[in-house]
């Protein structure tokens, strides 16, 4: 498996895990439902440790990328400038969502500020794991560079 396969493997994890995160994050707090919003919580969490993991292996998928014809190092720049903006907001949601579960176990009364924080960030950071997955797309896929300009 190559630098390029790795990252192709694990750069979807993030985006999904973050939606399906702030999904059941919402549903739980909707229920009023402390095991649900736990779930959710830790999916975001999760997201954060994997986004870390697509992060690290971008590297090593830019140097097998550099080997192809049509290399466009513009494309990639892009690409890599999004993901360490994603990275970063899903870490911070990944601290917040930590927050939010202590606060939250103890009942707290700052826990229903905490889960809003970590919904809003998380929110965040789905809307910047769909753009850098939209940006590494276009890398290597010319029929949607035509149509689309984000």
């Amino acid at each position: 498996m190559n630098g390029a396969q790795l990252h192709l493997a694990l750069n979807h994890i993030p985006v999904v895990l973050s939606m399906a995160g702030l999904a059941v994050l919402l549903w739980g707090s909707v229920c009023k439902n402390f095991e649900v919003k736990k779930v959710g919580l830790v999916l975001i969490i999760a997201t954060a440790a994997f986004a870390g993991a697509a992060f690290l292996t971008g590297e090593p998928a830019e140097d097998t990328l550099k080997k192809l014809p049509a290399f466009s190092k513009e494309l990639v720049h892009e690409h890599e400038e999004a993901g360490e903006s994603a990275l970063i907001v899903s870490i911070i949601a990944g601290v917040a969502a930590l927050v939010a579960f202590f606060l939250e176990k103890k009942k707290n009364k700052l826990s229903t500020y905490a889960l809003l924080i970590t919904f809003l960030v998380v929110l965040i950071s789905s809307l910047a794991f769909l753009r850098t997955a939209h940006l590494g797309g276009l890398i290597r896929h010319e029929e949607i560079r035509t149509q689309s300009k984000i």
